[in-house]
């Protein structure tokens, strides 16, 4: 009521006008996953002019009843523009590290591609690695004159990752017609395969597409695209896809030579070699390997997301050992410790560690990750890695078959099986080791205490009846290791002083705090 307010009328009227005239953002721009209509009814109930939105609340509950079958959405579905690229959602914290070489060969690709030279790039990589990073790097840099489909598995029907890329480019409404220019060849079977794309019962009467008779259709519409336009069609995750998709993926493989099209396929493991065989004869056909970044690429990486070469130094070799070089299980890693209040960001967008980081956790999300690929073990599968990790990243398959009184060559024959099929193990020289540190973690830590402590013993005792004469050093720091967490520690006792001695002569610091813990 008295004195100068700083906020002055003028002010608050330019703040009120500009709130009455700003326009929001579609909610599919920020949400990939919402639908065109939910993105299309959210936005005329947002929008400013009156005679833009509904004409009232019945008219909004008839649209909402019939969704994608209102005379609303069939009028303004036409009218809309079409993506000229799909919208992947990828995590995009910082700039990508590591990919240079990687990403060079999808962009000499896609140069092939267009110059009428159709190829195919096959991208092998486990969860996380980055394999939808790069497809959303590389496509940056495609300009916006080129059909670009994108699908992905587990499928949901129909053709799975195949019907996600069509209905992403082409739109569900008016399918039938959208497809006809493309399919001129084979006019009669567009509404049995447009019913197929959107997992619609087909037509009564309709000949059946599958087979043989789906492979044409493909390849005939990969070809009117690619006449169109330059053509790059992305599916990922084939490993999750059943034969029927794999099939026609390779169909579109084979044919894809001389037209513009790059076909750009990613999977982790699953997919059987002799299906593979038939791509790698191919000779347009390009399979590669997405590999771990390395510790110094991981320093890079933090460097880029804590804004700090400081922190990046200081966290930086603990982050990039405990995520094996993983790009998903750093970015978890670094989130786990922003929730935890381990760093900071400050004003000028920087982090600062605010707490001492003791120890970094699995995150939950990664935790879950490896959950799942453990879920298809057998029960002797899940047996075997149990006892291997309560000895360690790197583990003795002997000392496994041991404990679990099993011959040692059925453990071997079946850690065998389980890096074929499962790639959770590797054979490390003389010893068997966990693929990735998270995968030992979570093994360990998934064991009830009790059942731990006793193969922990058993580790022990199966150790010590091995050896022949007075253990060496290193053999009594395995023993009271072992003992020490085990259902007997006092039996850790008679060999406690020579272990010391031998972890502190070889540096191994960190394992002398076991030894010295009150637990």
């Amino acid at each position: 009521a008295t004195g100068e307010n700083p906020f002055r009328r003028d002010d608050a009227s330019r703040v009120i006008d500009a709130q009455l005239h700003f326009e929001p953002r579609r909610i599919h721009d920020t949400n990939t996953e919402t639908t065109r209509f939910l993105a299309e009814l959210v936005g005329c109930l947002l929008a400013k002019e009156p005679g833009k939105r509904f004409d009232s609340a019945d008219a909004l509950h008839h649209i909402l009843e019939e969704a994608e079958r209102s005379t609303w959405w069939k009028t303004l579905a036409p009218a809309l523009d079409r993506k000229p690229r799909p919208k992947i959602r990828v995590r995009r914290e910082t700039q990508l590290h590591g990919r240079a070489a990687d990403l060079e060969l999808l962009q000499q690709s896609w140069k092939k591609a267009k110059a009428g030279d159709g190829n195919t790039v096959w991208i092998d990589g486990e969860a996380g690695i980055g394999k939808t990073r790069l497809i959303a790097e590389f496509l940056e840099g495609v300009s916006d004159d080129a059909h670009v489909l994108y699908g992905s598995y587990p499928p949901s029907g129909g053709l799975g990752g195949f019907s996600d890329a069509i209905l992403d480019h082409l739109g569900d409404v008016d399918l039938d017609e959208r497809l006809r220019p493309y399919l001129a060849g084979t006019p009669t079977l567009v509404p049995a395969f447009a019913a197929l794309v959107r997992r619609d019962t087909p037509p009564e009467g309709a000949e059946p597409v599958q087979g043989d008779v789906l492979h044409a259709v493909g390849v005939q519409l990969m070809r009117g695209l690619a006449a169109e336009k330059p053509t790059i069609w992305i599916v990922e995750d084939l490993h999750f896809a059943p034969k029927e998709s794999r099939d026609l993926a390779l169909a579109l493989s084979r044919a894809a030579e001389g037209h513009r099209v790059l076909l750009l396929y990613t999977a982790r493991r699953g997919v059987p070699d002799e299906e593979l065989a038939h791509w790698e004869r191919l000779e347009n056909f390009l399979r590669g390997r997405l590999g771990r970044l390395g510790a110094r690429e991981v320093i890079e990486l933090l460097e880029d997301a804590f804004r700090s070469v400081a922190l990046a130094e200081k966290l930086g070799i603990r982050i990039a050992k405990k995520s094996d070089g993983v790009p998903y299980f750093v970015f978890e890693m670094i989130r786990g410790l922003r929730e935890g209040q381990f760093i900071r960001k400050e004003p000028d967008g920087s982090y600062v560690q605010t707490r001492m980081v003791d120890d970094i956790e699995v995150p939950s999300a990664v935790r879950d990750l490896v959950e799942g690929r453990l879920g298809s073990l057998t029960e002797t599968q899940r047996s075997i890695l149990d006892v291997g990790s309560v000895q360690g990243l790197r583990f003795d398959a002997e000392l496994v078959a041991a404990v679990l009184g099993e011959r040692d060559v059925r453990v071997l024959r079946t850690l065998a099986e389980i890096e074929r099929r499962h790639g959770l193990i590797r054979d490390d020289g003389n010893a068997i080791r966990f693929d990735q540190n998270q995968i030992q973690e979570v093994v360990y830590q998934d064991l009830p205490p009790q059942l731990r402590a006793r193969y922990h013993t058993l580790l022990a005792e199966a150790h010590a009846a091995r050896l022949q004469g007075e253990p060496a050093a290193e053999d009594r720091a395995f023993l009271a290791s072992h003992h020490l967490r085990g259902s007997r520690p006092g039996n850790a006792l008679p060999h406690l002083a020579a272990a010391l001695d031998f972890l502190g002569e070889t540096f191994q610091n960190e394992a002398c705090l076991l030894y010295t813990s009150p637990s």
